[in-house]
């Protein structure tokens, strides 16, 4: 038999393999055009001038739309670019009107405060309100679902595929019949590289070099970087890689995790409340609470300490992150309560 490296290991454990196909990336880092900044005067009813802004050149953008337009062959197009209503061009109308012509496509929606170019685009908008900084440490925690906007990646995946993530109460979410998360770290281990990227206003991806590929339009080179675990990132490497996690069933939590999970809490609550396996009294002293102030902080880091055991094998097996901050306090508190309710019986 020949023997399995902790890749090949993962990969016979994982629900399925990533079905990532072919990706076209065009830049629009290096196309750009200096437009208006316009806000609209509520009291007189007439938009007023501000400033100015560079923007991605719109004109080049709809040609190159018009071409996707004439041959839809390509599986999807994610559009990572602003299309904000306060800096108005003259192709603006036309690129709404194709916009809205073009199948499976989805856009980026504008941030708080702002509009989209027309109201009609919403139905194909998705939220691109990701982080990625030390507190992830370096990962990409990405809100699928939140204040009923979906994110980007999901509203894709929704519109390629049968499913769609509903929230039932609080942290619960499901897709389909299976036990979901409502905000995914992506781990990006199995990421799209960008290969050959066309550059906008330069080159146009002809339909020979799209034809079952994705298209991803975004700032790839600059002014939209991250960076992440594995080095810099774009936006809109972010959002396919984020999709591509999704329909490989990253976000949805297995019977094995659950499992998994629930078999370490009952360990740890039993040895709670059965004092003579005692795991937890043997990590602390009974000074921690009720001597120092610094006691409540150690002796809750002991509970984040054991937790990491069951998260850290999801990752390995499933790719898989989940958070147990406040699992680990709950823990805590119950440690607490019953370390007192013994003091008071004494």
């Amino acid at each position: 038999m020949a023997k399995c490296g902790m890749m090949e290991v993962k990969n016979c454990l994982r629900r399925d393999y990533y079905k990532t196909g072919d990706v076209k990336y065009i830049d629009v880092s290096y196309c750009k055009t200096l437009v208006p900044v316009v806000r609209k005067v509520e009291f007189l009813d007439i938009l007023d001038t501000i400033g100015t802004r560079a923007i991605t050149n719109r004109q080049k953008l709809l040609e190159q739309l018009e071409v996707f337009l004439k041959d839809t062959s390509y599986r999807a197009i994610i559009l990572d670019i602003s299309l904000d209503a306060n800096t108005p061009t003259s192709a603006d109308s036309e690129l709404v009107s194709v916009l809205l012509q073009l199948p499976r496509i989805v856009i980026a929606d504008t941030m708080k405060g702002c509009k989209l170019l027309d109201s009609r685009l919403n139905s194909i908008a998705g939220s691109t309100e990701y982080s990625i900084n030390a507190s992830e440490a370096g990962f990409v925690k990405y809100p699928l679902l939140k204040d009923d906007k979906r994110s980007l990646p999901l509203l894709l995946y929704e519109k390629l595929t049968d499913s769609r993530l509903k929230h039932l109460f609080g942290s619960v979410y499901f897709d389909g019949c299976s036990l979901a998360c409502g905000n995914m770290f992506t781990t990006l281990n199995n990421r799209v590289e960008k290969m050959d990227t066309l550059r906008l206003g330069e080159n146009e991806l002809l339909p020979e070099d799209y034809k079952d590929n994705y298209i991803v339009i975004g700032a790839i080179s600059e002014g939209d970087e991250h960076n992440s675990y594995i080095g810099d990132l774009s936006g809109p490497e972010i959002n396919i890689n984020t999709y591509f996690a999704l329909i490989n069933g990253q976000h949805k939590i297995s019977i094995i995790t659950i499992l998994l999970i629930l078999g370490f809490y009952y360990l740890l609550s039993y040895s709670i409340v059965r004092s003579k396996w005692k795991i937890t009294d043997r990590m602390q002293t009974s000074q921690l609470w009720t001597v120092r102030a610094g006691g409540f902080i150690l002796s809750g880091l002991i509970y984040k300490i054991l937790l990491i055991v069951p998260f850290v094998l999801n990752y390995l097996l499933f790719d898989q992150i989940l958070t147990f901050t406040a699992v680990a306090f709950v823990f805590w508190v119950i440690n607490k309560i019953v370390q007192t309710n013994k003091y008071i019986k004494k």
